[in-house]
């Protein structure tokens, strides 16, 4: 069994080898004691004290007087990563989702969406109708058209003198044959002479 170490990058430096070092018998202890004695040396070279590198006398800096499974002064040179797999070995690449599963999961959403949609219209059509003091009005468009505006109190009812039918108001029918078409005009629309007596506001739409 492998053993994969990450070694810190002082002492990986040190030991002149990589910071990842895969081996079966690998020993800290003595690497950090390399590490020491290589340290050591190079100190004792730039004080130009020796021509050659000596260890030093400490019992710390010494080597175990156990024999290592591997020489410390050359340390095994083990590859960065794992080894590749055997040739003839098919490497898996990482679960995905099936086109299946993700078709699957859309016409669930397609199906949630409608039967959200139908559902609301459902309510819709089983609610009572609202009357024009139920619908709220916009604050922004009370600003702009109510408030500015004077109020014209007609004398015609809605609720009386309006005939109605269940999809809408009835209009008034005229005296022309069915299939004729009438262009009225604003004389006879408007003024106290007209046909219909209505009044003519202006409004600059403001």
């Amino acid at each position: 069994m492998r053993i994969k170490l990450k070694l810190p990058t002082a002492i990986a430096q040190a030991l002149g080898i990589e910071a990842y070092v895969i081996t079966k018998e690998f020993s800290f202890s003595q690497a950090i004691l390399q590490a020491i004695w290589t340290e050591a040396t190079q100190d004792q070279l730039d004080d130009n004290e020796t021509s050659e590198p000596t260890v030093p006398g400490s019992p710390l800096l010494s080597l175990p007087s156990s024999p290592s499974s591997s020489p410390l002064s050359s340390p095994p040179a083990s590859p960065k990563h794992i080894e590749d797999p055997p040739a003839g070995a098919t490497v898996q690449p990482p679960n995905q989702p099936s086109p299946g599963l993700t078709n699957t999961k859309k016409r669930k959403i397609s199906c949630a969406k409608a039967s959200s949609k139908a559902a609301r219209k459902r309510k819709r059509k089983e609610a009572p109708p609202k009357t024009a003091d139920e619908i709220p009005v916009k604050p922004a468009a009370q600003r702009k058209h109510v408030y500015p505006s004077t109020p014209v109190h007609p004398q015609f009812s809605m609720e009386e003198d309006a005939p109605v039918a269940s999809s809408s108001y009835v209009g008034k029918r005229s005296e022309c044959q069915e299939g004729d078409s009438v262009a009225w005009s604003l004389e006879d629309m408007v003024g106290p002479n007209s046909k219909f007596k209505f009044s003519l506001f202006k409004w600059d739409a403001e």
